[in-house]
């Protein structure tokens, strides 16, 4: 039997031509009323991996360039991904682990962005205290490191700040060791 391709990817036999059908004898009886369709599913980690990197670009801003950079792959993969063409992204396991990793803690940094995309975008552009950014740390394969980074820009440390305890010790009550010398 011939099949056709449609512009979308579809695949389907042949109209005019009878399809078979299953008979309860087991054996194979044509009739000409029933279509056989095939219709392309995606798995469901294909489907994940899509909306992940859908997710990441539209909470960073960051480039496919970037992406890939961060991903560990190339930069027309990922735009052919992103594209949903995952065939043609054929990633490895490392990259699929980058890939979580990397949507882990960008989704952390989102949500302690209030779910902002600017204050997320900014959170992983802004260097840390050691000149290096959280975008940075991730292409480096540091997700750790890289949340770090991006949580201190979002929530800095106040300094000078203690905590001083409900009962604060009395210096009238100190103790001195028996063998320290004065």
């Amino acid at each position: 039997m011939s099949t056709r391709t449609t512009n979308s990817g579809y695949r389907f036999r042949d109209c005019l031509e009878a399809t078979s059908v299953r008979s309860p004898g087991d054996r194979q009886a044509p009739h000409p009323y029933t279509q056989f369709y095939i219709v392309p599913t995606r798995s469901a980690p294909q489907q994940a991996m899509t909306r992940k990197l859908h997710e990441l670009v539209r909470w960073t801003s960051w480039s496919t360039l970037v992406l890939a950079q961060v991903i560990g792959s190339t930069q027309p993969a990922i735009a052919r991904a992103l594209h949903s063409d995952l065939e043609a992204f054929a990633c490895s396991t490392a990259q699929r682990q980058r890939l979580d990793d990397t949507y882990a803690v960008v989704s952390r940094v989102f949500v302690l962005a209030d779910r902002d995309f600017d204050r997320t975008a900014q959170a992983l552009e802004t260097p840390g205290g050691d000149g290096v950014t959280a975008t940075d740390r991730l292409i480096g394969g540091q997700p750790t490191k890289a949340y770090l980074v991006a949580m201190r820009v979002l929530r800095p440390t106040r300094s000078g700040d203690m905590i001083i305890g409900s009962d604060p010790l009395d210096p009238r009550r100190r103790t001195a060791a028996a063998l320290d010398e004065d």
